[in-house]
């Protein structure tokens, strides 16, 4: 996969959902877009900035070996961190 850098959104000019957690993210948030090119085509993630910073600091959870790329589902990031207790 190749990969773009990471675009930090310091106020949105339309809604989003976090890709990591899920939750609502309104005109005028901060946010984290995520982006690149693999074997499936262009793809984009938008995070929230508590589950980017949890990524970036736990980026070695979500290495995937065979494919070769930092891999997640959509709403993993939310769990792990409710798992950890970064989410009350």
């Amino acid at each position: 996969m190749w990969s773009f850098p990471d675009k930090h959104i310091k106020s949105c000019r339309k809604d989003w959902r976090c890709d990591g957690c899920g939750i609502r993210l309104p005109v005028g948030s901060e946010l984290f877009k995520m982006s690149g090119i693999g074997d499936g085509g262009f793809s984009e993630d938008v995070l929230c900035p508590e589950c980017y910073r949890y990524f970036r600091e736990n980026i070695e959870e979500f290495w995937d070996e065979d494919e070769r790329v930092y891999s997640y589902y959509r709403g993993e990031i939310g769990e792990r961190r409710k798992e950890s207790d970064a989410i009350p």
